[in-house]
């Protein structure tokens, strides 16, 4: 499953494509998919990629 994870404010979103249809939208950019998640662009961290893990540094 297509993930979308953004770093705004020293913290971590991680979005799914199957909870936000936009990120399924093959006609939408990135920049169209951070604006309409409520993000400015230039203001955050952004990876694409699939099943991602948060593990916690001891």
């Amino acid at each position: 499953m297509e993930q979308l994870v953004v770093i705004h404010n020293n913290t971590i979103y991680i979005h799914n494509a199957s909870n936000n249809p936009i990120i399924n939208d093959d006609d939408a950019t990135t920049e169209d998919i951070l604006t309409s998640l409520g993000y400015d662009p230039e203001d955050v961290t952004f990876v694409w990629g699939e099943n991602f893990k948060i593990v916690k540094e001891e």
